[in-house]
């Protein structure tokens, strides 16, 4: 497994991050753009199983952001990255797999206790609008009403 050290940087460095960001996606944009497409294969096959797919999702996007993160580790240590890198972070060593599980179930927690807090706090206007979504090709006065 490769190590990684987080280094805190100035706001002002965002800018360069971005521009670094997409010198490496244009090194191998079909390798990035595959692992996404795997990515939302991924997606759309968990969006099948009702409610426990969301959860799922939620929870392994931290270890899809490893895998993107490992990536481009890769790429710029001219190796080339494969959609084999979205089994790397299974195969680290237990103590690591398990703080990505734990991180994985915080992060869909928080995210479903911010969606109860927001319903509790707009009396569910929000999920009346995501409702009215799909039907707003086909009838925008639902959006209108939803609003």
């Amino acid at each position: 497994m490769i190590p990684f050290t987080l280094k805190t940087v100035p706001a002002r460095r965002g800018s360069a991050w971005a521009r670094q960001g997409f010198a490496v996606f244009f090194k191998r944009p079909m390798v990035f753009a595959a692992l996404f497409a795997v990515f939302m294969f991924m997606v759309f096959a968990l969006a099948l199983l009702p409610w426990i797919g969301s959860v799922l999702l939620l929870a392994l996007l931290p270890m899809v952001t490893l895998v993107f993160m490992l990536a481009t580790k890769a790429a710029l240590a001219g190796e080339l990255p494969t959609p084999a890198a979205l089994a790397r972070p299974l195969r680290m060593d237990r103590p690591r797999q398990l703080a990505m599980l734990k991180l994985g179930a915080i992060y869909a927690g928080a995210t479903f206790a911010i969606l109860a807090l927001s319903d509790a706090v707009d009396g569910g206007a929000f999920d009346a609008l995501m409702e009215a979504l799909p039907d707003v090709q086909t009838k925008p006065e639902v959006f209108n009403a939803a609003l």
